[in-house]
This record gives structure tokens, sequence and C-alpha cells, in this order.
């Protein structure tokens, strides 16, 4: 916030100096704490993958998650950030409008097929019944 002294002085030039150093000082407060949260977050997940045994097994919709997460952030900071895969393969998961909708269609698709299976069952149990003897 740059300020010119040289264009207005006196009681409101002093308030509004104030009122700029305080929020600056509140935004740099709040920044010093976010980096820090940051710097948390980065080192308990680094610690959290050495203790991992194997390789992390993620369902579709938190690979989704993930790459909508690593498309914002983008390829150079999740190459310094990314411990679950590579940034290659973290913004391959990303598909804005695809990745959801086709869980939601798999799951509609098993239904019908279901629905399809029990028909099928009620007539072929139908015609083994009305052969049996009464």
């Amino acid at each position: 916030y740059a300020y010119n002294t040289d264009l207005v002085s006196g009681p409101c030039a002093e308030e509004e100096m104030d009122r700029a150093r305080i929020l600056a000082f509140i935004t740099g407060t709040v920044d010093q704490e976010l980096l820090s949260g940051n710097e948390y977050l980065v080192t308990e997940n680094h610690i959290l993958k050495r203790q991992l045994k194997g390789r992390l097994l993620l369902s579709e919709a938190e690979r989704a998650t993930l790459g909508e997460s690593g498309h914002r952030l983008g390829r150079k900071a999740l190459a310094d950030l990314a411990n679950t895969a590579k940034p290659d393969t973290i913004l391959g998961w990303y598909a804005p409008g695809v990745a959801r909708p086709q869980i939601a269609a798999t799951a509609s698709s098993r239904v019908a097929i279901r629905k399809s299976a029990l028909s099928g069952l009620k007539t072929m149990g139908g015609r083994i019944l009305s052969t049996l003897p009464r």
C-alpha cells in the first residue's frame, strides 16, 4: 500500500497512514499463519508417506478431488508438494465435468442391469413353476 504524504497532510493523512500500517500488519500476520500451517501439513504428509507400505489405493472420487486441487495449484507447485503420485499423474486425474458424472452413470447403469436381471429371473421362475406338476 503506497501512500504519498506530500499530497495530503494533517490529521486525516495520519489516520490513513495508521490504517495502512494496521492493515499491513494484519495481512502479514495472516500470511505468516497460513505459511506456518502449510509447512506443518507438508511435514506431516512426508512423515505419513514414509510410514506407508506399498502403493496408496485411491477411489475415483479421491482421484478426482486431488486432480481438481492439483489443477488449481499447477504443475510446478505440485512437483514440490505432491507425495501421492507424480504431478503429471495427478493432473491427468483432472477432468472437469467428466469424472463425477461417469461415476454416477456407472452406478445408474448397474441399477438398470440389476432390474433387467431380476425381471429375467422372474420370467424364468414363472416358466419353471408352470412346468411343475401340481
